[in-house]
């Protein structure tokens, strides 16, 4: 079987996973002994290939649920922390005004 650059390159990728049959391979592998262009490209797929395969998966993707969630939990936990803060404030503020009129009770007496 004689192959063309053009129908070469249509199957570098089914050449690379050996999904073709025994003949259609070994005429694609002979193209590529002889034809440095097709070669060339071959290789650089090839190269492609590699890396695409040792590139680690995602360990979790994350969907809108998921950033929905996070997102409220944070804003329940700021919430939380105002509400603290400003409770506290308040304390502060009711026991500087007590300490006041404590004071000025005294102060009368």
């Amino acid at each position: 079987m004689n192959l063309n650059c053009d129908a070469v390159m249509d199957m570098i990728s089914l050449y690379w996973d050996n999904t073709l049959s025994a003949s259609t391979r070994t005429a694609v592998r002979e193209h590529l002994r002889g034809c440095p262009a097709c070669r060339k490209q071959y290789q650089q797929y090839a190269q492609a290939a590699r890396i695409a395969i040792q590139r680690p998966e995602p360990k979790k993707t994350m969907n809108l649920t998921d950033g929905y969630d996070t997102l409220s939990r944070k804003l329940k936990k700021q919430h939380s922390l105002r509400v603290g803060f400003l409770a506290g404030c308040a304390c502060v503020t009711l026991a500087a005004v007590a300490v006041s009129v404590l004071r000025d009770k005294k102060d009368r007496s």
